[in-house]
């Protein structure tokens, strides 16, 4: 009640569009909890819900259903407007600063990297995301390092929180996606594994915020299968 006012209208229609998860659950507008099967998250307009859907009974519920679990005021926005999270290159442009762009490959084809996500304006946002990191580099890294650009693992603090690892509704109909697993495919087909590498190319990382989680849990991804070196 303290989020959706339903003495006004757009209270009355986001009241009926939670109640109506029970025909809809766990579809492709949700996020999916990779961790906990049954949790499912979704937005409607500034409320986020988050939900638990059991097919039949067992000791966390009452009976076949969905329970909402939490509510919460939107703080981020992942509707698609703006860019999905995953990998990304950042380079400047003279007069346009610094912009984002899709990345040309699928491995990482700079030697500076940033993960991590910005939040500004009551959002997330890539392009904004790029420009901070790419201002951070410029005052603290030799120019040389940067003339290729940087390459930004755009991970909004939302892929991962306190619940788990959500698989996002952007997730759901790209096969890339973008989280901890695919963080770690891309340093294993970008850096030096082999002793044939050049010893000579040097990757500077640097994890911004909550961007610390995403590495941590794609570092989790080698436990039992980091090469012999």
């Amino acid at each position: 009640m303290d989020l959706v006012d339903t003495a006004t209208e757009e209270g009355r229609r986001l009241a009926v569009q939670v109640t109506e998860l029970k025909s809809k659950a766990a579809g492709l507008e949700s996020a999916s909890n990779i961790s906990d099967g049954f949790s499912h998250r979704q937005t409607f307009g500034g409320v986020e819900v988050t939900y638990a859907v059991f097919q039949r009974s067992n000791e966390r519920n009452r009976g076949p259903g969905v329970y909402i679990t939490g509510i919460r005021r939107v703080n981020k926005d992942d509707s698609g407007k703006d860019h999905a999270p995953g990998l990304y290159r950042v380079d400047f442009s003279a007069g346009r600063g610094w912009e984002i762009s899709d990345s040309p490959c699928d491995n990482i084809s700079t030697t500076v990297g940033a993960i991590g996500a910005v939040f500004s304006g009551g959002r997330y946002s890539a392009g904004e995301t790029g420009r901070s990191f790419g201002g951070y580099f410029t005052e603290k890294l030799s120019g040389g390092k940067l003339n290729d650009g940087f390459s930004l693992y755009y991970a909004p603090s939302y892929l991962v929180d306190s619940l788990g690892v959500w698989r996002t509704s952007e997730q759901k109909t790209n096969p890339q996606g973008a989280g901890p697993k695919q963080l770690a495919q891309l340093f294993k087909a970008t850096l030096p594994w082999s002793s044939s590498a050049n010893p000579e190319v040097k990757y500077e990382w640097y994890v911004f915020g909550e961007g610390a989680k995403m590495l941590s849990l794609a570092l989790n991804e080698y436990k039992g299968s980091a090469p012999a070196r």
